[in-house]
């Protein structure tokens, strides 16, 4: 993809700015919907929007990374001692990252693909 630094800088953002929402004593969007739904809603986004980055071969380890940041998030939160860690928020977040993957396995992972097409004549 000839726009691939565009995309991981934008994948880094987002996931810069979870981690800052999952810190941070009231985050924002709190409460608009049912927070383990929320949970497996933003690591669904992050785990499609990276694994339309990465080699399929690579979407195991990215589904771990994933887990393991949203469970060092949910550790630090409990650190803090404004927010606690759940064990559930974890699961969530994990469970998020694999369903993100695998809709990269449908034809909606060659979302970023189509984008880069429409936009050919820019490039």
């Amino acid at each position: 993809m000839r726009l691939s630094g565009l995309w991981w800088t934008l994948g880094v953002l987002w996931l810069a700015w979870v981690s800052y929402a999952s810190l941070v004593p009231a985050p924002p969007g709190a409460g608009l919907l049912n927070d383990k739904l929320q949970h497996v809603l933003v690591y669904a986004s992050l785990g499609f929007w990276f694994g339309c980055l990465v080699q399929p071969w690579r979407h195991g380890y990215l589904v771990a990374v994933l887990a393991l940041w949203g469970g060092a998030l949910e550790l630090l939160q409990g650190m803090g001692g404004i927010r606690h860690a759940e064990g559930l928020d974890a699961l969530c977040n994990a469970c998020g990252a694999l369903l993100g993957v695998a809709v990269t396995h449908t034809p909606c992972g060659r979302m970023l693909h189509r984008v880069e097409q429409g936009l050919r004549w820019l490039l």
